[in-house]
């Protein structure tokens, strides 16, 4: 006679299936949690709009408050310095409009300011190339830094170095500014903010992303901790700006050339532009001068062809961008949008459409009191037993 073996199933212990999934949801939860909160919404405010800007408003919708900008001078000096100082002395409407955040119980954004910009890169490559040069704008900022705390940063808008000798300098310079303001944050605790500006598609991307360091080995875009894509600088073949296909093929060349999407957002202006003529006008104008618009997020372009983001195709940008797997967006600028009040205001729908970007996850971490830190400790804990 043959004799039949019969499997006996196992039994599961349950106290052990319960620390599985335990273990499971921690180690999840140790994974989302800082990419919740990562998606930064980054926003532009040129000195000119300082004194009547509405700080209170935005600084709520914002991670990060960029003050745009000081001038570098060919002797290492910074045109404009005078005035981010003033708007940043306690009593200003900004200083202001941060208090009131803090007192809330929220976390107002990162303040940084801004070198460069369009018309004002002339003498980067004299500050960049000269070691005294250097140290002169560093220690400007890191005086800038020691007198308003408030700053945690700054943002680097060179248009543009035009060679690979002048990113390797432009290099040199972020590294010199991030270790300079390092030194005068370890005390206090607090960790600097180093950003910079690109244009995408430009031959740009292809040139930095082979920059290294001599000795280090550092990638150029490790040096920083956001690149700004200003895809809105390119247009179609219809004389569109800032169109889907554009911003999918910046992340494509980004993603292109192997550097960290993290890193990346992608730049959303609150301008539209005449297909015809080229010249800009302001979002909150084309409101103006278009009221009908208000009621019709979905329409981009009025019957005249200035080409605009309406509020719907803002908040696609920022599922686009969230969808891809890019650290955020960023405005340009803030000051161009309509009223803080108005249904249509374009940094509401941003703002929105961040939310549900971070996600059910994010909502659901901002209800319970959960950290990082926290979930790698209750690891720990139950590792132990």
């Amino acid at each position: 006679p043959s004799l039949c073996l019969t499997a006996v199933p196992a039994q599961r212990n349950p106290l052990a299936m319960s620390w599985s999934w335990c273990m499971r949801f921690l180690v999840v939860a140790a994974t989302l949690t800082p990419l919740a909160s990562a998606f930064a919404v980054v926003g532009y405010v040129p000195e000119y709009r300082f004194q009547e800007f509405d700080w209170d408003g935005a600084l709520r919708a914002l991670t990060h408050l960029v003050l745009f900008s000081m001038e570098p001078t060919a002797d290492g000096g910074l045109n404009g310095l005078d005035l981010v100082r003033n708007v940043l002395k306690p009593g200003s409407g900004l200083s202001a409009a941060i208090a009131k955040v803090e007192d809330s119980g929220d976390i107002p954004p990162r303040v940084l300011v801004t070198l460069g910009g369009a018309g004002r890169s002339a003498h980067f490559s004299k500050i960049a190339a000269n070691k005294k040069n250097r140290k002169r704008v560093v220690k400007m900022l890191v005086d800038l830094v020691k007198d308003f705390p408030i700053v945690s940063g700054v943002d680097m808008d060179w248009e543009a170095p035009s060679n690979l000798q002048e990113w390797r300098e432009f290099g040199k310079l972020a590294q010199d500014i991030r270790a300079g303001l390092e030194a005068e944050m370890h005390d206090k605790g607090g960790t600097p903010l180093v950003t910079m500006g690109f244009h995408p598609l430009s031959g740009s991307v292809t040139t930095f992303s082979s920059v290294r360091g001599k000795k280090s080995e550092k990638a150029f875009v490790d040096i920083f901790d956001m690149c700004h894509a200003m895809a809105y600088s390119h247009f179609d073949g219809e004389r569109r700006h800032s169109t889907d296909r554009i911003d999918a093929a910046a992340v494509d060349e980004w993603t292109r050339h192997g550097l960290p999407l993290r890193k990346l957002t992608l730049g959303i202006p609150f301008f539209g532009v005449d297909r015809k003529t080229g010249t800009t006008m302001s979002y909150n104008d084309i409101m103006v001068k278009y009221p009908w618009l208000k009621d019709d997020p979905d329409v981009d372009e009025p019957q005249d062809g200035v080409y605009f983001i309406g509020a719907s195709n803002a908040a696609r940008k920022v599922e686009f961008a969230a969808r891809r797997g890019l650290g955020g967006v960023m405005l340009w600028e803030l000051g161009q949008d309509a009223p803080q009040a108005a249904e249509y205001n374009l940094l509401h729908h941003v703002l929105g459409a961040a939310d549900r970007a971070r996600g059910w996850w994010g909502r659901f971490l901002a209800w319970l009191p959960v950290t990082q830190d926290t979930v790698y400790l209750s690891v720990v804990f139950f590792m132990g037993l």
